[in-house]
């Protein structure tokens, strides 16, 4: 932006015409009053308005979007990341927002990489919105990359499962092993309607595979007595009380929520003495144990390609291999040595 060669004294967009102050911004005029002192208090008081709603109203209206486009999982931690967010740039304006700006926030970020990478999808999308509203002239988060993630490799073997289990609620118990032996997602074990269940077996919707439209995959999942043994103990729990839900509060009606089942897990874990033990580590098991026992892995996860499936798998299995023959050596030299 070239230097202004009059009104040098005056703030950024701010100019003297037709004997008045005039704040000047997106080819909008705002006018501020005639007597400098009080225009330039009006000014400060606009450049703070804009500071502290700016991007706050920006990620409220991105959220706001969001919620007609993705589910209701993935919202709540557009929600949680937004939060980060409004805490980090609550005095910023959108336009004021640089790539090097979200940089620093993102590195101070990268002990939790997929927080910053979750914080980073929430920006690009206020950011797209702010360029289609003309707050943004580019979206800045496009040139900062995204903080590589490890893939776990932590593996419940069958006496961690057990301690947990035993030190787990009876609610929780029939939780984990409906996930174990179904191999599905925590938040589809929580679906599970009466009317999903037949004596054929448990039918999932996997809420990764619908779309917005409620159409997606479906998965009948055989029954067993083992499977039906987790039913009868998980309606057992609430007598002759109809349910709505297998796993559902207040009589069935209402759907537990995952970070209440998370909880319940990480004390039971913690009562055990089990150390870093995830919830989302039993569909990893589950899977593994299945490709052990001779299953396929990803029909059960209904995966559309393998290599998402070998994310989940734990191979414990080691390769035996045998070096060279430190004898053979010794013997060969030995014949080379009589021949000469």
């Amino acid at each position: 932006m070239p230097r202004r060669r009059s009104d040098q004294h005056l703030p950024p967009c701010v100019y003297h015409k037709n004997g008045a102050y005039w704040l000047v911004k997106k080819n909008k005029w705002t006018r501020l009053g005639k007597d400098l002192p009080a225009a330039l208090a009006e000014y400060g008081r606009i450049i703070q308005a804009d500071k502290g709603a700016g991007m706050e109203q920006l990620l409220r209206d991105t959220l706001d979007r969001a919620a007609a486009r993705v589910k209701p999982r993935t919202l709540e931690q557009y929600e949680t990341a937004a939060r980060h967010i409004t805490a980090a740039f609550v005095e910023f304006a959108p336009e004021q927002v640089r790539a090097t700006h979200i940089a620093q926030f993102l590195d101070h970020l990268r002990d939790k990489p997929n927080m910053a990478n979750r914080c980073r999808s929430v920006l690009k999308l206020a950011f797209d919105l702010a360029v289609l509203r003309g707050e943004a002239l580019t979206n800045p988060v496009t040139s900062v990359p995204r903080h590589s993630t490890r893939a776990r490799k932590r593996y419940l073997t069958d006496g961690e499962y057990r301690a947990i289990h035993a030190a787990a609620s009876p609610i929780m118990q029939c939780i984990m092993d409906m996930c174990y032996l179904t191999a599905q997602r925590v938040g589809d074990v929580l679906r599970i309607h009466a009317s999903d269940i037949t004596q054929d077996g448990i039918l999932f919707r996997p809420e990764k595979t619908t779309d917005l439209t409620g159409e997606g995959k479906a998965l009948l999942v055989a029954m067993t007595p083992d499977l039906a043994a987790v039913i009868a103990r998980a309606r057992a729990l609430h007598g002759e009380v109809p349910r709505l839900l297998l796993f559902g509060q207040k009589r069935g009606g209402k759907l537990r929520s995952y970070r209440g089942v998370r909880d319940l897990f990480d004390r039971a874990a913690g009562r055990a003495a089990v150390a870093d033990a995830h919830l989302h580590d039993l569909r990893a098991k589950s899977l593994t144990d299945a490709k052990r026992q001779g299953l396929d892995p990803q029909a059960l996860a209904l995966h559309s390609s393998e290599s998402m499936t070998r994310r989940y798998i734990r191979d414990r299995e080691i390769a035996t291999v045998q070096g060279p023959s430190l004898r053979q050596l010794i013997d060969s030299s030995k014949k080379d040595a009589a021949k000469q």
